[in-house]
This record gives structure tokens, sequence and C-alpha cells, in this order.
């Protein structure tokens, strides 16, 4: 099992390495609101189910809303490295 992990841990590694900035930050803004829509309430914890006409409404809102703060916060960083990085 040991061997296992280390190896899954070596392969994400590898992966993060050729993984964007824009991608990581849109990844984590997914996760973090996906997991709002389902500590919310609006949305049991499960599968999205493609079929259900209100998954599909609240994917589209999902998909809206981690677009837009991925653009902010890529926006940010930009703005932040062009003040020149302050602490």
């Amino acid at each position: 099992m040991a061997k296992a992990r280390k190896i899954l841990s070596y392969t994400i590694s590898e992966l993060l390495k050729e993984t964007s900035l824009e991608t990581r930050i849109k990844m984590s803004c997914w996760f973090v609101l996906n997991n709002m829509i389902h500590d919310s309430g609006a949305r049991e914890e499960s599968a999205w189910d493609e079929s259900n006409p209100r998954d599909i409404e609240l994917m589209r809102i999902l998909d809206d809303k981690t677009k837009e703060l991925t653009d902010k916060i890529l926006k940010d960083i930009k703005e932040w490295e062009q003040d020149g990085k302050p602490e």
C-alpha cells in the first residue's frame, strides 16, 4: 500500500508540474463552489445527473461562476505583479 501511495504521489506531483496556474485556480474554485452548493443544502451531495434539469442548471451556474472567479483571481494576480508584488 505504501508503494502505491508513493507512486500516486509522484504521478500527481508530475502532473502538477505540467498544470498551468489558471487550471489550478479554476479547479480550486470549482471545488470550493461545488462544496458550497452542497453545504448550503441547495443540493444533496451525490454525483451530478446530466439528465436532471435542476442539476444541469446548477452545473451551468457552477461553471459560469467558476470561470468568473478564476478570471477575477488571475486579473488580481496580474495587477499585483504590476504593482511590484507588495507584501
